[in-house]
């Protein structure tokens, strides 16, 4: 298992160390997943949305985003402590692009998206 895990950042403020560890298979060149965090939904969501787009050449408009989060990217809550800038925390996961871009064009079809 430790050949699997990866240490993303360490600083130590005070006396307290803050260390995020994660599986490797987030940092895989072709990777379908990440850890996105922030200090309110709203900036998570918009991390998700950048992290998704520079991740595919299907063009997504940004209004999606809602969309993208609630059927794509299947989040799962992390646990998270520490400052602010770390309350909210997630793993984001989605499918290769042939399946998003069908997803994409039925929801268009059904009007969910514009």
């Amino acid at each position: 298992m430790g050949e699997n895990i990866k240490t993303v950042r360490v600083r130590k403020i005070g006396e307290t160390v803050n260390k995020i560890i994660v599986h490797r298979f987030l940092y895989e060149e072709n990777a379908q997943a990440a850890i996105v965090f922030g200090r309110d939904m709203l900036l998570v969501k918009e991390r998700a949305f950048r992290r998704l787009d520079a991740s595919i050449s299907l063009p997504l408009k940004r209004q999606w985003g809602d969309w993208l989060w609630d059927e794509v990217l299947q989040p799962e809550q992390l646990f998270s402590y520490g400052g602010a800038d770390l309350r909210f925390a997630y793993l984001i996961s989605w499918p290769d692009e042939d399946e998003l871009q069908d997803m994409v064009l039925d929801a268009i079809k059904l009007k969910f998206l514009n």
